[in-house]
């Protein structure tokens, strides 16, 4: 006996999903995440691929889309020069690490959460504190879109910009207490610990993470699998980030 015809088009359509899922596979990425060798797509916001921290030329080295449960937090990308390894970031070298917020986080909350995790990890001496005292009352209050960077040459001061805009320097050529300010995102106490591993993760090379630029657009559905809960985005395949050169 044939199948009713309420089930031949249950099948039909359950075919045709199939099929339509298939055809994702190689779909290309929408042209906002899309980037050159320029620039690199973290979650769906855009970085530099280099910066100038005080004339020295330094390089995207690790890079986080970072989420808590299913919620996005922030986007963001350490930068150290080329020669040096991500875990070299609280080894007084420049560096700069600028952060995407998709959340609005109040200036009190940054003053508490650097006072805090500075004071976990062993270094607020009354030296310190009073550093930190001064650079505390350069945070805003932040909303969804803005993002903070900070940079440090060992010949100056560290720094903080709010969409650009020098908000100010505090500590010039004090490495102790650059140190101390990077610790609260890598210290053994940071902010969190997977922020802190994805961004000590180095970035893959080009070529070998070209394939990453035609994953499906429905990957965002692995963030509800139990072990992408809580951090990046592209957990567990450990962050891809696609590159395109550009052509003449």
């Amino acid at each position: 006996m044939p199948p009713a015809p309420l089930t031949c088009a249950r099948l039909g359509g359950l075919a045709a999903g199939v099929l339509l899922l298939w055809s994702l596979r190689y779909v290309p990425l929408d042209r906002a995440q899309a980037h050159d060798s320029r620039s690199l797509a973290v979650g769906k916001e855009i970085f530099l691929h280099e910066r100038r921290v005080h004339g020295t030329r330094v390089v995207a080295k690790g890079s986080t889309h970072f989420h808590i449960f299913v919620i996005p937090v922030c986007s963001a990308v350490l930068y150290l020069e080329p020669h040096a390894h991500n875990d070299q970031v609280l080894a007084s070298v420049p560096t700069a690490l600028e952060i995407a917020y998709k959340r609005k986080v109040s200036a009190a909350d940054f003053r508490e959460s650097t006072e805090t995790l500075i004071a976990r990890n062993g270094l607020m001496t009354p030296r310190i504190a009073a550093l930190v005292l001064k650079f505390n009352a350069l945070y805003r209050d932040i909303k969804p879109g803005d993002r903070y960077l900070l940079e440090w040459h060992p010949r100056h001061a560290v720094s903080i910009r709010l969409n650009g805009q020098l908000l100010g320097h505090v500590g010039s050529r004090d490495a102790e207490f650059a140190v101390a300010i990077f610790s609260v995102w890598f210290g053994r106490e940071a902010f969190h610990p997977v922020f802190r591993a994805d961004l000590l993760r180095p970035i893959p090379e080009i070529a070998a993470e070209a394939q990453a630029c035609r994953r499906p657009r429905f990957s965002q559905l692995r963030t509800w699998v139990p072990w992408a809960w809580v951090g990046s985005r592209d957990e567990p395949s450990r962050g891809r980030h696609c590159h395109r050169h550009e052509t003449t």
